[in-house]
């Protein structure tokens, strides 16, 4: 049990300002200041720590923060999608040129 005098009045104060934390509303402000824009891999996990680290305060709810987690994760999907068919790419040209090469050999 606490004291009367100021012991009780800085624990009194400490918990109110958890209490307005806990309670304090994210503006857009926030999110475009604290999230970074999905370019990177180290983007998308930057984006995971801020949020987790919202939601362990209860900046956040976890329906939110599950929802920021799958957007990553199909961002992540679709990064390494644009990367295979980027390499494809490099494949399908470097084919082309031994089948050039190839036929110029053989005389056709």
């Amino acid at each position: 049990m606490f004291e009367a005098g100021d012991g009780a009045r800085a624990a009194g104060a400490r918990g109110g300002q958890r209490s307005g934390q806990a309670r304090r509303r994210l503006t857009l402000e926030d999110v475009e200041r604290d999230l970074p824009t999905l370019r990177t891999l180290e983007d998308a996990q930057k984006r995971l720590d801020v949020v987790s680290q919202w939601a362990l305060a209860g900046l956040v709810t976890g329906v939110v923060c599950g929802s920021v987690v799958r957007a990553c994760e199909v961002w992540i999907r679709a990064q390494g999608e644009q990367l295979d068919r980027d390499r494809v790419k490099v494949l399908e040209g470097r084919i082309a040129e031994l089948e050039g090469e190839l036929a110029l050999r053989r005389g056709t």
